[in-house]
């Protein structure tokens, strides 16, 4: 017997309750979040290596224990997974070897690798045999690893596993910091570090680590709907179950996590109606009372002007950014749409002296209004755009496809300009009727414009397009055109049609059916939407 299934307790963690199972050797020990013959195939796994300076003494400068933790944190997300943790000091050397070497590596300065090397010791002699029979036993042929490891995915792929790599994300620190670069560099590891140099970018996830500030599960308490919760994670999945008691039950869990923990076992009780049209707009609250009600926090938000926000997390395709970066990371995007409403706020008092002291402008301006983007202006010959926010990769990709812009009868060309700081396009001008019709055959063209050219516009509605005398044309140039997609043109079809459809809808109701229809919903109004759909692929 490798593992006996009848001979369990639990484990009562910060990160929920884990079944901890007898393997009959007191070198290997087993954790599952749920009962460990109901595992199934491919479940997330973390074959953990035992390091008693950090896991028991609290020793910063390594990630072991890091590690550790963020696996019982995914696994406990997702409600199934195993943790299989082996006695292994010193990547199989003992405790004895590791702590000459960590010795080495404090008197001599030097890191990991060479303090292995300079004492004849192999860098890696770990044996995985054990937990590759124990998966085995269990029917699985393919895990998702936990780990960074290259060593731990070739042993357990040349051993008949299938390995799919769930990355973790260091806790960096003065104390752990040059040894994580040394793993990398040294010994194959490919811990996701400096992701955002010179990128444009930020990247948060862990709630202490930098830009923790950004995650659901920071420390920073909300007031809302006359209750405190404790984080805003709290505050976002009791709305599963508002005005019930599990509402209160949750609010009162002594963390996030264990928030989250509840609200899922919950909806097995009583199922959320109608969530994935009301989880945004709750996240969204939740998020403007945390930057809000902590002055500290809006302004570390604002500072981030111009950066994509990006919540990296391999196992959230929906809040985060996925494990191939494709997700749809809305929890970064909402960040951004907030930051936006901050910077709107404070909008110099008058741009205006930008746009007439650059262009020389002599004759009034006059404003055209004040969007979700930008600031609109116009000398009645050229039309001026001035962003609150538009992140350094829009700016950049509205830069590069503006130039095509002249090859499509419905795009104006457009000229961008920094000027003190500020973002700013300048197109011409148009006289305009009021629209109360779309011609179906430059709304099919302008689909297959953004198609050939590789971009989309992803903000098609009745208040972006104006009649000219001869044609429709776009008035809307931001933040809306996007890298295409084959899912971006799909949903692109389906707005325009429903645009085509219902030309006089008003605005709030037509945003109320683009999020149906980004959803992946299908509804009678947009019923007729293939006919375009069969046009656009042509």
């Amino acid at each position: 017997m490798i593992l006996d299934k009848n001979n369990w307790c639990i484990l009562p963690t910060r990160f929920g309750d884990f079944r901890m199972y007898d393997t009959l050797d007191e070198d290997i020990r087993v954790l599952s979040i749920s009962p460990i013959e109901n595992i199934g195939n491919n479940p997330l796994l973390r074959m953990h290596s035992s390091c008693i300076a950090s896991e028991v003494f609290g020793a910063k400068d390594c990630d072991c224990a890091d590690q550790l933790h963020e696996a019982m944190k995914l696994i406990a997300d997702e409600g199934k997974g195993l943790i299989i943790h082996l006695n292994q000091e010193g990547r199989g050397h003992g405790l004895s070897k590791k702590i000459k070497a960590v010795s080495v590596m404090q008197k001599e300065n030097c890191d990991t690798a060479e303090s292995f090397t300079k004492l004849g010791l192999r860098q890696d002699v770990r044996d995985f045999a054990r937990p590759v029979k124990i998966l085995k036993s269990l029917g699985i042929s393919a895990i998702r690893l936990i780990s960074n490891n290259p060593y731990k995915i070739d042993f357990l792929t040349n051993n008949g596993i299938e390995v799919k790599v769930v990355h973790t994300h260091p806790k960096i620190r003065k104390e752990n910091k040059d040894y994580l670069y040394s793993k990398n560099a040294k010994l194959g590891h490919s811990l996701p570090l400096d992701k955002e140099e010179n990128t444009g970018k930020i990247y948060f996830y862990h709630s202490d680590q930098k830009w923790g500030e950004f995650s659901n599960f920071s420390k920073h308490a909300i007031f809302l709907d006359g209750k405190i919760w404790a984080t805003v994670e709290h505050f976002y999945q009791a709305q599963k179950f508002h005005n019930t008691e599990f509402e209160e039950l949750i609010r009162q869990t002594e963390t996030p996590t264990l928030a989250k923990l509840k609200a899922h076992e919950f909806l097995k009780i009583q199922p959320c109606q109608d969530w994935i049209n009301q989880k945004e707009g709750i996240m969204y609250r939740g998020l403007g009372a945390k930057f809000t009600q902590h002055p500290n926090l809006m302004q570390l938000l604002l500072s981030t002007k111009g950066k994509t926000l990006i919540e990296r997390s391999d196992l959230d395709n929906y809040w985060g950014d996925g494990i191939d970066g494709n997700g749809k990371n809305r929890l970064g995007y909402l960040l951004m749409r907030l930051r936006r409403e901050m910077l709107k706020e404070i909008q110099l008092n008058t741009p205006i002296d930008i746009i007439k002291n650059y262009w020389h402008i002599e004759n009034p301006l006059r404003k055209l209004g004040k969007g979700d983007e930008g600031i609109v202006f116009t000398d009645e010959k050229w039309v001026y755009k001035i962003f609150y926010d538009i992140t350094d990769a829009e700016w950049n990709f509205l830069k590069e496809k503006s130039d095509c812009f002249d090859n499509c009868k419905t795009l104006a060309k457009i000229e961008c300009y920094e000027i003190e700081k500020q973002r700013i396009v300048r197109y011409p001008y148009l006289d305009f009727e009021p629209l109360n019709k779309f011609d179906k055959k430059e709304i099919i063209s302008f689909l297959k414009f953004c198609k050939e050219n590789e971009i989309m516009f992803a903000n098609i509605k009745p208040l972006n397009f104006i009649q000219t005398k001869s044609r429709i044309k776009l008035i809307d140039y931001g933040r809306s055109f996007i890298q295409y997609t084959n899912e971006e043109l799909l949903n692109a079809t389906k707005r325009a049609y429903l645009m085509w459809k219902f030309p006089t809808m008003e605005n709030d109701i037509f945003k109320t059916f683009t999020q149906r229809i980004n959803n992946g919903e299908e509804f009678i109004e947009i019923k007729g939407w293939k006919e375009f759909w069969n046009e656009v692929k042509l």
